[in-house]
């Protein structure tokens, strides 16, 4: 009777150990492969997601924060039909119409739509033509009431009734008024920083 011997000598089983080795090195190559994979992808979908919520009004702010920056939007029409009073008054000087005409250019967003003429409802592109319209309208503002505020993805739209007189009559449009959010990049020395500006935009009369 024979009897079959197993090779169980040093380099035999060095080998299978070597095997043994390999195998377990690869297959943790593997998971880690797959946790980095799994990781990029998870890093991606964060940093798209944060990017979207940085365009929207909504995704960054909270309610509250957004409500005051609503009434500062309001606030900003309010002070352009401020400035319109004032430069519509006879007897200004150059110096003081130039002054005023710049300040209500810098109320607004450098990317203007349209922007409605009151009485004639002409449709103007630049602040400057906007206001010389207006002057030539020989229109006084009486009254500016709100009616409705809607938050949209970058922008408020607010609806106004404005009560004007032109020459002596009593004259009522509808008003919609585009109030841009958006965050600009500013210089403070040698400091960068984000910060959100509040600018109108299209104005349109019904």
């Amino acid at each position: 009777m024979r009897y079959k011997t197993m090779d169980i000598s040093p380099n035999t089983e060095d080998r299978r150990l070597k095997t043994k080795g390999c195998i377990v090195q690869n297959f943790v190559s593997f998971i880690l492969c797959f946790i980095s994979a799994a990781s990029l992808t998870t890093s991606w979908s964060q940093s798209m997601e944060i990017s979207t919520k940085e365009l929207t009004i909504q995704n960054s702010f909270d309610k509250l924060t957004i409500q005051t920056y609503a009434v500062q939007g309001q606030l900003k029409v309010e002070e352009l039909f401020e400035y319109l009073k004032l430069i519509s008054l006879n007897g200004n000087s150059p110096e003081l119409d130039k002054q005023l005409l710049q300040n209500i250019e810098q109320l607004f967003s450098e990317n203007i739509e349209q922007l409605d003429g009151v009485d004639h409802k002409t449709t103007l592109y630049s602040a400057k033509q906007w206001v010389n319209d207006w002057k030539n309208s020989k229109i006084t503002v009486e009254r500016l009431e709100l009616n409705s505020s809607q938050l949209k993805h970058d922008h408020w739209l607010n609806q106004y009734q404005l009560i004007y007189k032109v020459n002596g009559k009593q004259k009522t449009a509808r008003m919609e008024v585009q109030i841009f959010f958006y965050p600009e990049l500013k210089s403070f020395g040698e400091t960068k920083k984000e910060v959100w500006e509040l600018k109108i935009g299209s104005i349109s009369v019904k």
